[in-house]
């Protein structure tokens, strides 16, 4: 029997329901190539963003019944509907047959990171209270804005018995759920683990980005500001809200060796953080102090050096003070220990995809594993001069990588890093 402290957790089916496509195949290419997932909005009513720029990384064509067959889908959220399909196939990828039977549904457990999702719920469900009446207020609806019905419906639907838990802690929700999954099956027996992100996007939290100054092109303060995503550049002056699902199956190496399961990646480290402080009255990050040490401290727990780190999968979503933060974070890490990582972003090609970030920055790093590929940070023209870091422009770089450094760093000062190796 294997001990604890032996014990390797690793990623055997990957589910991504993202702007860029639906399959591992989609989104790696369109991150290679450099494309784009952003365009105008058309998947809501935009009436009361008079003044916003109309602009985010929406999944089109999604249609939940051709993952899931036919069913009541109306009363769930966007979020619930693709953290769903994607759990499907992981599953489907990581070659477990579902409904999980009795005799091993006790032994696998879920942990979903979410933000902004059953707002839309919530609202819709007030409203058809206030205006109609409560007998006409359907139970479903109701049911379905607790911010916990995410993973509860995917385990409804699936027949997972174990351990269920929600994060919500902005853009390290995923990330949280990843390493609590990890820790579930190397510290508590669990077989399996079904972990990962969601995030929809909608009329309230594009109106409420709008409001916190957060969306780019309303920052326009400097003469050519880019009212794009483009981390780490110069003229960047805000985020692009984005939107989907990327969820794992995880277990144990050997026990993924045993069933002759094919292996995407390690779990091998972890830390996060809260470095939360006011600055212009919002909550923010409050010194790039945290995001050095989170990285730091995530690759002691990986039990590696830095200079075995080959890329950095960087949070920075194009608003100006977290991209300089983590730039000048990842600057002192190199200098205190003389490495120099590639770093890249993908946020310019799928937005700020806040609950389920961390989760599709982890299927990037797979991406680069499996591709040999480092894709590029997308519209990033003029690296900021305050920014000295080792940014991908303009086109892929082949190279092999092993270790990886998984960043998401919250707006809202909670911070979170993953160390993902390849085996």
């Amino acid at each position: 029997m294997i001990k604890e402290k032996d014990k390797r957790i690793v990623v055997t089916g990957i589910g991504l329901i993202s702007p860029l496509g639906k399959s591992t195949t989609s989104f790696w290419s369109g991150l290679n190539l450099g494309k784009t997932a952003v365009k105008r909005i058309s998947n809501f009513r935009t009436h009361n963003l008079t003044g916003y720029p109309k602009y985010s990384a929406a999944v089109n064509n999604f249609n939940i019944a051709r993952y899931l067959g036919k069913d009541r889908w109306n009363c769930y959220g966007r979020e619930t509907k693709f953290a769903l399909a994607a759990s499907k196939l992981a599953l489907n990828d990581g070659n477990l047959k579902y409904p999980i039977p009795e005799n091993q549904c006790n032994k696998i457990g879920i942990a979903m990171g979410v933000l902004f999702g059953t707002i839309d719920l919530c609202y819709q469900y007030e409203e058809d209270l206030r205006l109609l009446g409560p007998k006409h207020v359907s139970p479903m609806l109701f049911a379905n804005t607790s911010p916990n019905v995410t993973a509860s419906q995917i385990s409804i639907r699936f027949n997972i018995r174990g351990f269920n838990s929600t994060f919500g802690s902005t853009v390290a929700s995923s990330l949280q759920s990843i390493y609590m999954a990890s820790s579930m099956i190397k510290d508590h027996g669990y077989t399996y683990a079904i972990a990962g992100g969601s995030q929809e996007i909608s009329n309230i939290e594009f109106f409420n980005l709008g409001y916190q100054k957060c969306l780019a092109g309303l920052n326009t303060t400097k003469k050519g500001s880019r009212g794009v995503a483009c981390p780490y550049d110069a003229k960047r002056n805000g985020l692009i809200p984005g939107e989907g699902a990327c969820v794992f199956l995880l277990e144990e190496l050997s026990h993924a060796r045993k069933r002759k399961a094919k292996i995407y990646c390690e779990i091998k480290g972890y830390s996060e953080n809260n470095s939360v402080a006011k600055h212009s009255g919002r909550i923010v990050c409050s010194d790039s102090k945290y995001l050095h040490d989170v990285m730091m401290n995530a690759v002691n727990d990986a039990k590696i050096k830095t200079d075995d780190v080959d890329l950095i999968m960087g949070s920075a979503n194009s608003t100006v003070r977290l991209d300089r933060m983590e730039g000048m974070a990842i600057e002192k890490l190199c200098s205190q220990n003389a490495c120099t990582p590639y770093v890249t972003s993908i946020k310019g090609n799928i937005g700020d995809t806040f609950g389920a970030s961390g989760a599709f920055n982890v299927a990037a790093a797979i991406g680069s594993f499996k591709t040999g590929k480092i894709p590029p940070v997308v519209n990033l023209k003029n690296l900021d001069p305050k920014i000295r870091i080792n940014a991908i422009k303009k086109s892929f770089l082949k190279r092999n990588v092993s270790d990886i450094i998984i960043n998401s760093f919250g707006f809202k000062g909670i911070n979170a890093s993953l160390i993902v190796g390849k085996i």
